[in-house]
């Protein structure tokens, strides 16, 4: 008889697959904390974009309408 487990057994019922209460606390915990530092990280990466395309329209002050007529032009001489 093979030791295997069958497809429909059910792991919490064995005790090497229970995880005890503060280690599904600690694993949630962590989990938590990734995934605020991801949604900072990008809200940062979003104000800094923003940040450098108000920049980058103040250095050159040249209106929107204009540069994407220019870049549609030269896309129709190609």
């Amino acid at each position: 008889m093979s030791s295997r487990l069958k497809p429909t057994a059910v792991p919490s019922v064995f005790p090497w697959t229970k995880v005890s209460i503060q280690e599904a606390e600690a694993i949630d915990s962590r989990a938590s904390r990734a995934n605020s530092r991801i949604v900072r990280k990008r809200k940062w990466e979003e104000a800094c974009r923003e940040d450098l395309e108000i920049q980058m329209n103040e250095d050159v002050s040249v209106r929107e309408e204009v540069v994407y007529d220019t870049y549609t032009d030269s896309k129709n001489l190609s």
